[in-house]
């Protein structure tokens, strides 16, 4: 069901993308890269993270690390802790691990790394263990509204 949602938000945008399968059992699309046919760093990842009583999701190369202390400097936020299990379903509506920005249950403002505009093609999360979405990441930065920023640990 899941799945058929993010399909239908996509459809409805008109943007070119795939949806490359994988085997389920792997523990993440970052294990199954040679199934989804991209490089590991064109592979993302969606982290939650909260900050007294608001969610903010960041959007990287599922290889790298945000780095909260910058984050925090730049938008000016003073407690931020990554999300736990319970508040990521409650939040997104999607399990953690299957979290897709495309479709989520809550209005939340989304970052996306500045270096992953560099790829022609990336994959994120499509809400369902063993499927990727795979498409431009200026595609995927104008469908979930991301705003650009570096994130990563250097």
């Amino acid at each position: 069901m899941e799945l058929e949602i993010v399909k239908q938000r996509l459809d409805e945008t008109g943007i070119m993308y795939e949806m490359r399968s994988y085997d389920p059992t792997k523990s993440s699309a970052l294990d199954a890269a040679d199934e989804i046919k991209l490089p590991r760093e064109q592979i993302l990842k969606t982290l939650l993270f909260k900050d007294g009583t608001s969610f903010l999701l960041f959007i990287l190369p599922s290889k790298d690390k945000l780095d909260v202390a910058k984050v925090c400097s730049v938008l000016h936020l003073n407690n931020m802790r990554m999300a736990s299990y319970e508040e990521v379903l409650e939040v997104t509506g999607h399990d953690v691990g299957k979290v897709t920005p495309i479709v989520l249950t809550s209005s939340l403002p989304i970052y996306m790394e500045d270096s992953i505009l560099a790829y022609d093609l990336v994959g994120i999360a499509s809400g369902t263990k063993g499927f990727e979405v795979v498409l431009s990441p200026r595609e995927l930065q104008n469908i979930i509204s991301a705003q650009i920023m570096s994130l990563l640990l250097v």
